[in-house]
């Protein structure tokens, strides 16, 4: 019996496929680097404090007894990271899945696409993650960055980027020794970074970096820090009355320093994976769970600087 038209296509387009492939991919270039922490429940709890909190070492010889401190900091405040909940829901047909899975299999295609679904929807809020307008969102790198940490150029006329700007910028994360792990920005951003460098008579440099598919590509650096794209950060935010700035964002990753959370589960898998037949149709459906949020164990483990772009690079 001959394939119709749309089986034979389906089949053909599989056999050049053999998996699936995106025909634009969006730039998230911090996603081969972002480092996860597993925790039990449902958030994850910190007490900071202050090296002021712990105040000078006393002296025993001088100080009665009941004076002494109790062996513990007085924390500065507690600070709380939740998880959200990510949930994709695929519907495959039973004929689709037994007869149409000859070179791929339709539903494990199905699949994959909600996967990278939910990883954009992840990097959405990556940058601009807001619980306190969408409750379902967790907070991201934006609203994590605390109060006096965000810089401004000191082109007060244009507040065009400049190194010296970047080197005021990367000297603010302190977390971790003080060296940061990277630097994010828009598409807009990379080339004002770039042309930064131009106009200083620098040659801009290069530093190799993960691809996310097993090899490594070039990128531009500062300081040997990398500067990676991501297209969730605007192009439009707002300083006093102009809106059309963007943002530079400047981490450090690791125990002391950003990194995504999920869940612990005992098989290791971040997604959760559920099927079950349709109680009236002949239809598998896949639900899947992705526990998910961000964290900084420390404040000065991000900063970031808005900036106008030259036009030049628009």
């Amino acid at each position: 019996m001959p394939l119709s038209k749309a089986e034979g296509l389906l089949l053909s387009n599989d056999e050049l496929l053999g998996g699936l492939l995106e025909n634009v991919t969006r730039r998230h270039q911090l996603a081969p680097l972002l480092p996860f922490s597993c925790i039990h429940g449902d958030s994850l709890r910190i007490a900071r404090a202050d090296a002021a909190d712990f105040g000078p070492l006393p002296d025993f010889d001088t100080v009665p007894l009941a004076s002494l401190p109790d062996g513990t900091a007085t924390p500065t405040g507690d600070v709380s990271f939740e998880l959200k909940m990510l949930t994709q829901d695929v519907a495959t047909t039973l004929y689709a899945k037994e007869n149409l899975s000859a070179v791929n299999d339709q539903a494990a295609l199905q699949i994959q696409a909600a996967l990278r679904r939910m990883m954009y929807e992840f990097w959405s809020a990556f940058y601009s993650g807001d619980s306190s307008i969408d409750p379902a969102e967790f907070d991201g790198v934006r609203k994590l960055i605390p109060a006096g940490r965000t810089l401004l150029p000191k082109d007060a006329i244009n507040h065009y980027l400049t190194l010296n700007d970047l080197a005021r910028l990367t000297s603010l994360v302190a977390a971790g020794g003080g060296r940061p792990d990277f630097i994010l920005t828009s598409d807009l951003g990379y080339r004002n970074i770039h042309q930064a460098c131009l106009d200083a008579g620098v040659e801009p440099e290069s530093v190799s970096v993960p691809d996310g598919a097993g090899g490594d590509r070039q990128t531009l650096a500062f300081g040997g820090i990398p500067v990676l794209v991501d297209e969730g950060i605007p192009t439009n935010e707002s300083v006093s009355t102009i809106s059309d700035y963007t943002t530079a964002v400047v981490g450090k990753f690791g125990r002391d320093g950003l990194c995504g959370l999920t869940l612990a589960a005992p098989d290791g898998n971040m997604v959760r994976v559920r099927e079950r037949l349709h109680a009236t149709e002949s239809t598998l459906i896949t639900r899947l769970n992705w526990p998910v949020g961000l964290a900084t164990k420390t404040e000065d483990a991000l900063a970031r600087i808005q900036f106008r772009p030259q036009p030049s690079t628009t």
